[in-house]
Order: structure tokens, then sequence, then C-alpha cells
């Protein structure tokens, strides 16, 4: 077995000390600003809780009479803790019920205007906080079940409309389903 001495030529010395010098460079140009935007956004934006999530209810025509159940809450959330109070308005838009059902190779029907009903229509963010106080309810409109037939059943879009105080709807997060 023979020895052998590795003599490291003064190139190699040189580009091992350049890429050691511009790791160290790399490893600490990072900031400690704790105020930074992930993906982007100079701004908060508001999304539901349970975003692109489909929420199902049920209506049954008896003999009797019309059997329901939905009863779902639709909490607004927010990247950011807001500065001031914050209302988010929520509302309906039958427009996605055709791209979602191309997108989910489903065959749902558009609810007829006032087949669900929420409790409420504003949400509030309170400065300082990352989730509305209020929690908005989804319902089926009683007297509007028995109108509810189609056998590939109904979807309900429920989107995030409009919100204030530099609180924006989320771009991708502002839908839930019903």
């Amino acid at each position: 077995i023979t020895k052998r001495r590795i003599d490291m030529k003064p190139i190699s010395k040189i580009l091992l000390f350049g890429a050691l010098l511009i790791g160290a460079a790399a490893i600490t140009s990072c900031s400690d600003d704790e105020k930074y935007d992930v993906d982007g956004y100079s701004y908060s934006r508001a999304y539901f809780a349970n975003a692109r999530n489909v929420t199902n209810g049920t209506v049954v025509n008896t003999p009797v009479g019309v059997i329901t159940s939905l009863n779902t809450d639709l909490i607004v959330k927010s990247t950011g803790a807001a500065a001031n109070d914050a209302h988010v308005t929520l509302g309906f838009d039958n427009s996605l019920v055709e791209k979602y059902n191309a997108a989910n190779g489903t065959k749902y029907a558009a609810a007829p205007d006032g087949a669900v009903v929420l409790s409420g229509t504003t949400a509030t963010i309170k400065a300082g906080k990352l989730q509305s106080t209020d929690t908005i309810k989804a319902t089926i409109n009683d007297q509007m079940a028995a109108q509810l037939n189609d056998p590939n059943g109904y979807l309900v879009p429920v989107v995030i409309a409009s919100a204030d105080n530099g609180l924006r709807p989320s771009s991708d997060a502002a839908v839930t389903y019903i």
C-alpha cells in the first residue's frame, strides 16, 4: 500500500474559496425582516376556511311533506391581520356551475334564486384578527325545497363578492360550493 499526498493546485484552491464565499454570501443575504409576503401580494386577501369544498345538503320529497338537511357554517379568514375592522360581503354566482361541472365531470344544475339562504351577507374581521367574528349559516329555503327535483342535484357557488379596509377577495379561495 502506498500513500499519496494530494496537493491541490492553486487554481483549485481559488475555486473552492470562491464557492465557499458565494455560499456564505447567499446565506447571510437573507433578511430578518418579519414583514414579508411569501406569494408577492402586498395586500391581505379574504378567503373561505373551506374554499373549493362542496358541502352536501339533502332535499327529500315525501307524501307528508319535504324534508331538508343543510346546516353549514361559512367562515371567512384573512391572510393577514386586519389593521381596522374589515367587512366581507358574500353572494351567489351561478356562472360558476358550468365551470365546476366541466372541471369535475358532474352535471349539477344551478339552483334557483332563493333556494339556499344565508343568515347574513356580511362577515366582519375585527382589527388584529385573522377570522370573521360572525359565522354565516347556509340553509335550504323550506318554501322552495319542493321545486328542487333535478335528479343530478344542484350546485350553489357562494363567493366573496367584495371586501373593504385594505382586504381583497382571494383570487383562488373566494368560492365554496353547496
